[in-house]
């Protein structure tokens, strides 16, 4: 079961939360961190199978545990406002495979704004953190579009 969820997190972060996985790649800690979030879940997936609960519940369960706190996704929501506001270049990332590398150097131009703001589930709705984060994906992007 830990090697499943293992999987399954290393998955979950590299489509959600690049940004936290690629550091850890280039520092060879990935297995680490990942053995690491698994040790926080105790004896939770034992526990849940051994009171009989299916193992696609268990594993739901686990994974929200593993994921609780990493809150909101940035990459996500760097790519909602690409996609929108930026189609045709987000879809030529999506094409040529560097969504995730050019995403990720987005979010490094888009830090300070984040920060500001606090990036929460409650300031995603913000439409100043939006006008922000468009006015530097403009700069990062030299003006385009």
């Amino acid at each position: 079961m830990r090697d499943i969820l293992k999987k399954k997190l290393h998955d979950y972060l590299a489509a959600n939360y690049p940004e936290v996985l690629v550091p850890l790649q280039q520092e060879t800690g990935v297995t680490v961190y990942l053995e690491e979030r698994i040790a926080t879940l105790d004896d939770l997936p034992d526990q849940l199978l051994a009171a009989g609960k299916p193992v696609y519940i268990v594993e739901e369960a686990c994974m929200d545990a593993l994921t609780r706190d990493l809150g909101p996704s940035k990459f996500n929501y760097l790519c909602a406002v690409l996609q929108a506001e930026f189609e045709e270049t987000y879809y030529e990332w999506v094409e040529t495979g560097t969504l995730a590398y050019e995403g990720i150097n987005l979010l490094e131009a888009c830090a300070p704004v984040f920060a500001s703001f606090g990036f929460t589930e409650e300031s995603e709705e913000d439409s100043r953190l939006r006008e922000a984060i468009i006015a530097r994906v403009r700069g990062y992007l030299g003006g385009e579009e």
